[in-house]
């Protein structure tokens, strides 16, 4: 909303809409209560906040996995920035052929690490997915088991996963603040 006043009539949330300050916010949070409170059953609500929950997981896991490149990305310019600097002497002055070679094995190293980062991240692409479905059913469903244990030794082989280990190792690293019923085994 640029270059609108806020009035005091009721406000609207619209998808895109511009938040200008806390204030709007908050009244566009407490008018979509309302109308969600109004228009919604308990089980519609329950849907739209389950949709959520799995979306904000899901962002958060792609999070994750964009600061991971960004990370390779760095570390990748840092080794480019190595060789420029390795190009500037050659450029002032005659390499001997341990120079040239360290050059080459430096070139070679940087492309193999990006290929394999690449490869790496295409072969997990579907484990990735695995462990986000496994978190969204425990956000869901873990209250109905006595413990992130139980959960995993009864639904890992959902997840195409063949220990019930992985999926509790996930579960151990999701939301560490929510504790079981029991104390982990």
């Amino acid at each position: 909303m640029t270059g609108e006043k806020l009035d005091s009539s009721p406000i609207q949330w619209a998808p895109g809409m511009e938040i200008t300050s806390t204030e709007h916010y908050n009244a566009l949070v407490d008018g979509l209560a309302q109308r969600l409170l109004r228009d919604s059953s308990p089980d519609q609500l329950a849907v739209i906040a389950a949709q959520h929950l799995i979306y904000a997981d899901t962002l958060s896991e792609s999070l994750v996995s964009i600061k991971e490149n960004m990370r390779a990305a760095n570390e990748l310019i840092a080794r480019q920035r190595e060789i420029i600097d390795l190009l500037t002497i050659e450029s002032r002055s005659k390499l001997t052929v341990g120079q040239t070679a360290r050059m080459a094995r430096i070139i070679l190293d940087a492309k193999d690490k990006q290929r394999a980062r690449k490869a790496a991240l295409a072969s997990h692409k579907e484990n990735h997915a695995s462990k986000a479905k496994a978190l969204a059913d425990w956000d869901a469903n873990g209250t109905m088991f006595s413990s992130r244990r139980a959960f995993a030794e009864r639904c890992h082989t959902q997840y195409g996963v063949t220990s019930s280990d992985t999926v509790y190792r996930w579960l151990l690293k999701h939301r560490p603040e929510k504790k079981d019923k029991a104390s982990p085994t």
